[in-house]
């Protein structure tokens, strides 16, 4: 399936596997680690903004997900620029609830040792969540 193509899939693509070729610079990961998102998040846009702005289940899990992420690769403006672009689309509870979530994780990484905090990301970028 293309990065311009269009899918109603519980769990995001990306959460599987990032896609071989969304963006001219190659990998995604690199692409999000250097602060170039724009092709991903083009493609996230596509395929999962109507699904953002309905506030389902099946939106925020997405959501969390690629949040998650963006997150674990730990590049300011990559995550900067996702939460401008996404956050905006999100029904305003669910804004709350998520907002929430994240300053609660972050207090834990604040908590953590670096070397745990590599450990932690490490991990995150292996396995999907599995719940909501």
């Amino acid at each position: 399936m293309g990065c311009g193509a269009t899918t109603q899939r519980r769990i995001p693509r990306s959460a599987e596997r990032w896609p071989k070729r969304c963006t001219a610079g190659g990998k995604i990961e690199d692409d999000i680690r250097a602060g170039r998102p724009e092709g991903y998040f083009d493609y996230i846009y596509k395929t999962y903004g109507t699904i953002f702005q309905a506030g389902s289940i099946q939106g925020l899990e997405t959501f969390r997900e690629l949040l998650r992420q963006i997150l674990a690769l730990g590049n300011e403006r990559s995550i900067l620029f996702f939460a401008e672009r996404f956050f905006p689309l999100l029904p305003q509870n669910a804004k709350r609830k998520i907002f929430a979530e994240f300053l609660t994780e972050l207090e834990r990484i604040k908590g953590r040792t670096q070397a745990e905090n590599f450990k932690r990301r490490q991990e995150l970028l292996r396995k999907p969540a599995t719940s909501a």
